[in-house]
C-alpha cells in the first residue's frame, strides 16, 4: 500500500508498506475545510459548550493566561488566537493583563522568531509571550499526586491566574497513542 504524509509546512513524503507488514490502517474522516474562521471562533466564544460564553467570564482587572501549543503541533494560532484576545480585549481585559504562555512540555523552547511565526507579528508584539519550563521547581507549584502517584507539577503562573483559556487540539501521536494540547 502507497502511503503520502505531510513532513515540514509544505512537504510530503511518500513511501510503500508491503501489504503483510500492514496490520490495518485506519483514516481520519474527512471534514471540508472551516469558511471563515473568524466567524466559527466567535460563534464558538459565544455559544461555547459546557461553559458561559468568555464575554460573561472576562472581567477588567483580572489576570487572564491564554495556553496555547508550541510549534510541533497543527493549531492554527495566527487564525484562531488574534480572535480570542480580541474577544478578552473587547471585554475590558487590557493586554498588560494577558500572558500567554507556550505549553512546551518537554520540547526546548521556542525562539523568538518561530513565536512570531506561529502567532503572529502582532499578537507576539502586543501581548507578553513567555514558554513555560518544566525543569524550573520555582515556577512550579505542586498539587498533589495522581491516582498512579505521580506528582502533579503546575505552571505557579497559571495556579495563580484568574482565568485560564486554552488554544489547541487533540490529534493522534505517534509515540503516545494521543497527544493531548494544551488543555
Amino acid at each position: 500500500m502507497r502511503f503520502q504524509l505531510p513532513y515540514g509546512h509544505h512537504q510530503k513524503v511518500e513511501f510503500d508498506v508491503p501489504d503483510r507488514s500492514l496490520a490495518f490502517y485506519a483514516e481520519r474522516k474527512k471534514m471540508p475545510p472551516v469558511a471563515d474562521v473568524h466567524h466559527s471562533v466567535i460563534e464558538a466564544l459565544k455559544r461555547p459548550m459546557g461553559t458561559p460564553p468568555l464575554g460573561r467570564i472576562a472581567r477588567k482587572g483580572e489576570e487572564v493566561i491564554v495556553l496555547v501549543d508550541d510549534l510541533t503541533r497543527p493549531t492554527p494560532q495566527t487564525e484562531i488566537l488574534p480572535t480570542v484576545l480580541e474577544e478578552l480585549c473587547s471585554n475590558g481585559v487590557s493586554p498588560e493583563e494577558i500572558e500567554i504562555i507556550i505549553g512546551l512540555g518537554t520540547h526546548r523552547p521556542m525562539t523568538d522568531a518561530e513565536v512570531v511565526d506561529h502567532l503572529g507579528p502582532e499578537v507576539a508584539e502586543r501581548f507578553t509571550v513567555t514558554n513555560h519550563d518544566c525543569k524550573d521547581d520555582k515556577k512550579l507549584v505542586n498539587l498533589g499526586t495522581t491516582e498512579l502517584g505521580i506528582p502533579a507539577l503546575v505552571n505557579k503562573t497559571v495556579v495563580d491566574a484568574d482565568l485560564v483559556i486554552s488554544v489547541g487540539n487533540i490529534v493522534p501521536h505517534n509515540a503516545a497513542g494521543w497527544g493531548a494540547e494544551v488543555r
